[in-house]
Formats: structure tokens, C-alpha cells, sequence
């Protein structure tokens, strides 16, 4: 037995006896003359806006509930079929009257759970998606009646310092835990910024792909979950994760350097005063490890010919003590006999 696909794996009709949205009227209503406003949604720009024209077909007066749905194209986790965006009532319409609804999409209306984490919602770089008006509508088919009532492809795009876990980071530590300003005094810096821009900056600047990293991210996560309302909260967060602010405040400084030549000749006049200091502290101490070796060598040479002198003095005693000795002795002469027994 062939196992089938399942449905929403491919684009096939699903046989369905009563569609999400289906209602019984007396009356009849067309859609034409969709239309969206880009086909790009980012940052920048994060709505897109829709238009429609409803018109009601029917000999009776009636209501109506438009129904706008997306359909992405892939997603980092498997994406729904269709997804309910919004929807529009449409009370009492005339016979022949025509309407024109308008509605939108935001860019945090399309953020979902990542793989990483299952708290925060996510959005997902060059996500590609269509939107769709009307109850049936289905915009994977590419042909039907109703296909100009599907848009074209929508992207997303966040631009390319964006990085999911640096957003939730950044989220954690400005909006939840109010930390953030905490921890830039603490590690020295001081002026005006713009906290979100600041960041993801130092954020971007760790690791062009991931970042602080999304156990950085469920560490803090934790740290203030446990912690949340206690006075040293910021302190915790600081200690008990990595610490992240030290080499991104360093960069950050030198990036603000980079584009302010006051600050940048005013760093590099402070710059040469240390190195100059350096190097008569370097001088110094080089003088100072040269006095002490030269006393070192000093003591070792006379330690070395103390040593020399005594070994001298015990060897010329040891010489003459044998002279005397061997004159002392007594030399007897050894006659031989020649007599034998």
C-alpha cells in the first residue's frame, strides 16, 4: 500500500465539507482590484497596507465578514498552511454597493517561535510569503478563479546586521530587566546613546553570525527569572553570565573615534602620554632588573672565588703535610741470605 503525502505537504484540494470562515447569506458578494503597498516589509517600512473593493452581487441586503490570510513560503520551522491575519465586517450592504476595505500587516505580526527558544517570537530574514483574501482562498495554487486575489511575494527583510538572538539580548536587557544603562556605567562608559542601535551593535560586532549566542540569551533569561525584583538583579546578570561589555564597549569607543576626529586627536594626545609613560616605566624597571642582576653576579663572583681560594689553601696544606711526612720516615737496607737450612 503507496502511503500519501500529506495534504498540506502538497498543493492538492482538500476536500472539505465546511472551510473555516464559510457562512450561509441570502445574498452574494465579489472582491476585485486587490492590492498591496510593497512587496518589501523591513524595519524601516514594517506595514504593509491593503486595499479591496467589496461588492455586494446579490438581490438582498446583507453582511459580510472579509478574511485576509498569509502563506509563507518556507519557514526555519514548519510554517502553518494559512494563517488568519485579519478580518473585516461588512454590515448591511445595499444591493450593487460596493465598498473598499482597507487593512494592514505588521512587521511583528509575522515573528513566530524560532528553534531556539520557545519563549520570545522571532523574525526571520528574506521570509517569502503571499497574502490572500477570502474564506476559500488558497495562494500555493498557482492558477484558479481566485488567484488575483492572492498577492505577490512579500520579503522580509531585516537587513544584515540583524541577528535573532541579539534582538531578544537586547530585549532582555532594555525592556525587561532595565539593566542595560547599569551595565555600561559600571564598565566605564559614559555619554549619550541610543539603546537599541548600541546594542545590537555590540551585540552584532561579538560574532558576525550568532552574536552573544542564544545560551547567552537563556542565561540572562534565567538569571532574571529567578532574580527579577531584587536590587542586585543587574549585578547578577553581569556575574553569572558572560561578560559581554567589556570588549564591545572597547569597539564601540573606537568605532565613536573613528568618526569624531576631536575625540580621535584627544584619544590619540592620551594615547602617546601613556605610551611615553610606558616607556620610562619600562626604562626604569629595565634599570632597576639591571642593578639587581649586576649585584646578583656580583655576590656569585665572590661566593665563586671564596670557593676557589678555599680549595687552593686545603690543597697546598694536603701537599705539605705529605712532604713532612715522607721526611720523617727511616730507610733500612735489606741484606740478603744466602744460607739455606
Amino acid at each position: 500500500m503507496v502511503q500519501k503525502p500529506i495534504p498540506h505537504h502538497i498543493d492538492v484540494d482538500c476536500k472539505i465539507q465546511w472551510p473555516f470562515g464559510h457562512g450561509l447569506s441570502y445574498s452574494k458578494f465579489e472582491y476585485s482590484n486587490f492590492a498591496v503597498s510593497s512587496q518589501v516589509i523591513n524595519f524601516k517600512e514594517p506595514i504593509l497596507h491593503m486595499t479591496l473593493l467589496v461588492t455586494n452581487k446579490g438581490p438582498f441586503v446583507g453582511s459580510h465578514t472579509v478574511l485576509i490570510y498569509t502563506f509563507d513560503e518556507s519557514r526555519h520551522v514548519t510554517p502553518e498552511t494559512k494563517l488568519l491575519r485579519d478580518f473585516i465586517k461588512l454590515d448591511n450592504m445595499q444591493v450593487n454597493q460596493t465598498t473598499r476595505i482597507h487593512s494592514s500587516i505588521s512587521l511583528d505580526q509575522l515573528r513566530f517561535i524560532g528553534p531556539h527558544d520557545d519563549t520570545y517570537l522571532i523574525i526571520q530574514d528574506s521570509l517569502r510569503f503571499k497574502i490572500g483574501v477570502g474564506n476559500g482562498i488558497d495562494c500555493r495554487k498557482k492558477k484558479g478563479s481566485n488567484y488575483n486575489l492572492c498577492s505577490d511575494f512579500v520579503t522580509v527583510e531585516t537587513g544584515r546586521h540583524y541577528i535573532d538572538a541579539c534582538e531578544i539580548a537586547c530585549k532582555i536587557w532594555e525592556d525587561d530587566s532595565e539593566c542595560f544603562n547599569t551595565a555600561l556605567n559600571k564598565h566605564g562608559y559614559q555619554g549619550e546613546y541610543i539603546h537599541k542601535e548600541i546594542c545590537w551593535d555590540m551585540c552584532s560586532s561579538d560574532a558576525p553570525l550568532f552574536g552573544w549566542g542564544w545560551n547567552y540569551v537563556h542565561c540572562i533569561q534565567q538569571v532574571l527569572y529567578e532574580h527579577q525584583g531584587q536590587n542586585n538583579t543587574c549585578d547578577l546578570m553581569l556575574t553569572l553570565c558572560r561578560d559581554v561589555f567589556t570588549a564591545a564597549i572597547i569597539r564601540h569607543n573606537i568605532s565613536i573615534h573613528e568618526h569624531n576626529p576631536t575625540l580621535l586627536n584627544v584619544s590619540s594626545q592620551d594615547a602617546s602620554i601613556d605610551e611615553q609613560t610606558t616607556v620610562t616605566k619600562s626604562q626604569s624597571s629595565s634599570n632597576q632588573n639591571l642593578s639587581t642582576l649586576n649585584l646578583v653576579i656580583f655576590i656569585l663572583c665572590g661566593v665563586s672565588g671564596s670557593a676557589v681560594l678555599v680549595t687552593l689553601i686545603v690543597f697546598f696544606n694536603r701537599k705539605r703535610n705529605s712532604s713532612s711526612y715522607t721526611s720523617d720516615l727511616e730507610f733500612t737496607d735489606v741484606t740478603h741470605d744466602e744460607t739455606f737450612v
